[in-house]
């Protein structure tokens, strides 16, 4: 998870396929991509928490936005 999260801010995108050349250099890139949707095939996300977290990470921010 460490490097996938690494590899997000390295290359500055969230398009899986550069991810992948990111990862582990061991493997083929097509190999970490496959992993990645693997992992991404099960991964559900809850909207509510989502957008609960964002708000949270705006008011953190100081801007004042959200009261």
């Amino acid at each position: 998870m460490a490097a996938f999260v690494l590899a997000l801010v390295r290359f500055r995108t969230v398009n899986l396929t550069q991810v992948a050349a990111g990862l582990n250099p061991n493997v083929a890139p097509s190999s970490n991509y496959r992993r990645l949707q693997r992992f991404f095939e099960g991964f559900e996300v809850c909207q509510l928490k989502l957008a609960k977290c964002v708000l949270s990470l705006l008011e953190a921010d100081g801007s004042g936005w959200i009261e």
